[in-house]
């Protein structure tokens, strides 16, 4: 035991005062003489005695009293066992402000709740101590040092944030703001989500003391949409498109008939429901047509309380008027491809012959098909190259009497197998790649005696199986007949026989309409933006832009807008946007002339919607199976926090108790000369 006081203890000396009034008091008898005192002298025996331990219970306990009392003046304190935390004078106090917290508790809402508990762990240390703030914003404004009437201000004015911290993403920056040497603490206010509460790493200082202070929901209700996609990565005009909308119910209680809606640029365009068991998920597919060309913005959306953030989720997309295709055509090329393409409205076909060739139209081409060319110079080559690489897509029909140097020296600049001979063996097709792009969704079901395409000739190739590669129709033989390559950000098919009677029936096969219709949609890569607040990926650039070009972010709704970090890497231009974006929507990206470059949509990080909450009990284990120690658990009301955290720091106080005692004391003298 110590005191914070000792000098008090001094008055222990009062204790001699009560003493010499006990010794002193001399109180003189008055004499009565009786007839007969036989029975007065019992009584008065008996009363003497009976005064005799009045007097000394009277003693004792004004002699307890002033001890009590010197006692609690002297405040004695029982030292707490964890040197460190007695020592520690840097405190953090951490608040979890992420979205889960806008759950509702005993006391409203758990960041309300969280926020009082910072302030009742704050006054703790109101005197001397360095207090910090850390929330998911990472704020330097929060982190610095405090005193206690501003860290009340800053605790405040902390809001929702859509930032995700885990829990050793935490602790590293909370042990970034103190003298390694030095003991300090962490207190830990948060709901502990399972998804980021988790501690994963051991590498904790042994230094840094942690406080765990758990706030917890009433329930675990929850439902939200998690993701959204479309099957096909391009879209069309004023053509039906399926999007498919994931729902995932995070609570403990099935959900019924929910109603999920799809918004394109503010118009509802379809609805669907659903119902979704507790615990799991269900996908909804919404039908609709898609709009006449230019930006769409999407909006899907469900309602859910009283979690809200997460039900809608935003994207967005352009839609071209045509898909834009140059057949380039040798000499008496057949025309099977072109005649194809000409009979739909959502292509525009150009033909032009290999010897007139205009390089600079290949910038405004989504596919090129080389028909038949039979030699290629180096130039060609070197363009062609150079339009794979930067995401066009190019089809490779074969001359009857190719140049092999040449077009050995193509396929292998544009990253495909080269030819090696001609075959004349009749092949039947074996095999379809059924997962592939370009057949995906074309067979309601797979029958296996099915009529494939024949060939009577063929050019074989050199057998090189890559990641990058894929063969789309395997003849008998093993070889292949159609077969895709990625290179870069582009794609290269080749078809290993030409589009003639002669050699093959693929071109009047029915697998010849859906195989070419889809190669030509796969060369649009219009997919849709749905990028992650908070998340620290490039976001890739798709228009062609000088060196020195400002690109700005902006969002129309608020009319705010911010210049994003751009950054040029040998696979394209990209930006990152960090934590500049803190509102889910719609944004535009804009060229340094204010031209709109392509249309982003951020949404909130789902990490948060996972109603998955640990127990004190669970987190303290899987903090000692990691091996960390120096962790504890602070329960209890918010009242009684700030009690709770001086007795950790200053150790067990006393004052009270000897307080009590003293008063006591008192009242048992009272009642000793009152009453008896």
């Amino acid at each position: 035991m110590s005191f914070a006081y000792p000098e008090f203890l001094f008055a222990l000396l009062a204790i001699s005062v009560p003493i010499i009034i006990h010794l002193f008091n001399f109180r003189r008898f008055k004499k009565v003489y009786f007839s007969d005192i036989r029975f007065l002298k019992d009584v008065e025996i008996e009363t003497k005695s009976r005064n005799k331990l009045k007097n000394l219970l009277i003693l004792l306990s004004r002699i307890l009293a002033i001890i009590f009392l010197v006692m609690a003046f002297a405040r004695p304190v029982i030292p707490t066992e964890n040197k460190a935390t007695a020592a520690s004078n840097s405190v953090v106090v951490y608040i979890d402000n992420s979205f889960s917290m806008s759950a509702e508790g005993e006391a409203g809402s758990l960041l309300e709740e969280a926020k009082a508990k910072a302030i009742e762990v704050g006054s703790a240390y109101a005197n001397g101590a360095e207090l910090h703030l850390l929330t998911n914003d990472f704020s330097a404004a929060h982190f610095r040092n405090l005193s206690f009437e501003e860290f009340k201000n800053e605790v405040a004015s902390v809001q929702s944030s859509p930032q995700v911290r885990n829990f050793d993403d935490v602790v590293s920056r909370a042990s970034s703001v103190f003298d390694a040497a030095a003991p300090s603490s962490l207190y830990f206010i948060s709901d502990l989500q399972a998804k980021t509460s988790t501690p994963r790493e051991s590498s904790v200082d042994s230094l840094l003391n942690i406080y765990i202070v758990p706030v917890q929901s009433d329930g675990e209700a929850n439902i939200y949409i998690d993701s959204c996609w479309f099957d096909s990565p391009s879209r069309l005009s004023l053509q039906p498109d399926n999007l498919n909308v994931r729902v995932r119910n995070a609570g403990s209680k099935d959900i019924e008939n929910l109603s999920v809606k799809l918004t394109l640029n503010g118009v509802q365009r379809s609805v669907g429901t659903t119902t979704v068991s507790a615990k799991t998920y269900e996908d909804v597919v919404l039908n609709f047509t898609n709009a006449a060309s230019g930006l769409q913005r999407a909006e899907v959306s469900i309602q859910d309380y009283p979690i809200t953030y997460d039900d809608h989720y935003y994207m967005s997309f352009n839609l071209a008027n045509a898909i834009s295709i140059l057949s380039v055509n040798g000499q008496s090329a057949s025309n099977a491809a072109a005649k194809l393409f000409d009979s739909e409205p959502n292509f525009t076909v150009t033909q032009v012959s290999d010897g007139r060739l205009d390089y600079s139209a290949l910038s405004a081409t989504d596919l090129v098909i080389l028909n038949e060319v039979p030699s290629f110079s180096s130039g060609m080559i070197a363009e062609l190259m150079k339009f794979v690489s930067a995401g066009g897509s190019l089809l490779f029909i074969p001359s009857e009497k190719p140049d092999m140097s040449s077009t050995n020296e193509l396929l292998l600049a544009i990253g495909t197998e080269q030819f090696t001979r001609s075959d004349s063996s009749k092949l039947k097709v074996e095999g379809v790649n059924l997962k592939s792009k370009v057949f995906k969704n074309v067979f309601t079901q797979w029958e296996e005696r099915i009529d494939l395409p024949t060939v009577s000739k063929h050019f074989g190739t050199q057998t090189r199986t890559t990641a990058s590669s894929e063969r789309l129709l395997t003849l008998a033989n093993g070889e292949s007949l159609l077969s895709s390559y990625r290179m870069e950000k582009g794609n290269s098919y080749v078809l290993s026989a030409p589009l003639r009677d002669s050699w093959t029936n693929f071109h009047r096969h029915a697998l010849f309409v859906p195989a070419f219709y889809n190669i030509a949609l796969n060369s649009v890569t219009n997919g849709a933006s749905a990028e992650v607040i908070g998340s620290n990926e490039l976001i890739p650039i798709s228009s062609r832009l000088g060196n020195a070009e400002t690109l700005e972010i902006s969002n129309q709704e608020n009319n705010g807008s911010f210049i994003p970090e751009r950054v040029a890497r040998a696979e394209g231009n990209g930006v990152f946007v960090h934590d500049q974006i803190r509102t889910d929507g719609h944004y535009l990206l804009l060229s340094g002339k204010g031209d709109t470059l392509q249309p982003l949509s951020f949404n909130f990080n789902r990490a948060e919607s996972d109603m998955n909450f640990l127990t004190a009990e669970e987190f303290t284990q899987l903090a000692k199976d990691l091996g960390i120690s120096n962790l504890e658990i602070v329960e209890g009301s918010t009242e009684s926090l700030a009690s709770q955290v001086q007795e950790m720091h200053d150790g067990k106080q006393l004052w009270r108790l000897f307080l009590v005692l003293a008063l006591l004391c008192l009242l048992f003298e009272t009642v000793l000369i009152r009453i008896l």
